[in-house]
């Protein structure tokens, strides 16, 4: 995943030694950019989806209020602490 600033440098200008300036069109465009990133990323609860079997996932651990990675063979040994979990971003 890449930060804003990555996102942003290609469309810098700089007109003047100390000056940095984004057009208002390449900024929005910059800003959607980073916002794909985050599509299909969110939580979703046990009780509607069980994670896929055997992958890494982010859950949520009801027991103390933290979140891992880890994975899970749900069909073999259903987890009740674990309420919510979602798909790992991509790597760097």
């Amino acid at each position: 995943m890449k930060t804003a600033e990555e996102i942003l440098q290609p469309y810098i200008e700089t007109p003047f030694r100390h000056t940095k300036v984004v057009e208002k069109d390449n900024a929005l465009l910059a800003m959607a950019k980073f916002a794909d990133q985050f599509k299909g990323i969110s939580w979703i609860a046990v009780k509607d989806q069980t994670p896929p079997e055997y992958e890494k996932v982010l859950f949520f651990d009801s027991r103390d209020g933290g979140m891992s990675v880890g994975y899970f063979a749900w069909s073999q040994t259903p987890v009740p602490y674990v309420t919510h979990w979602m798909y790992l971003p991509a790597k760097p």
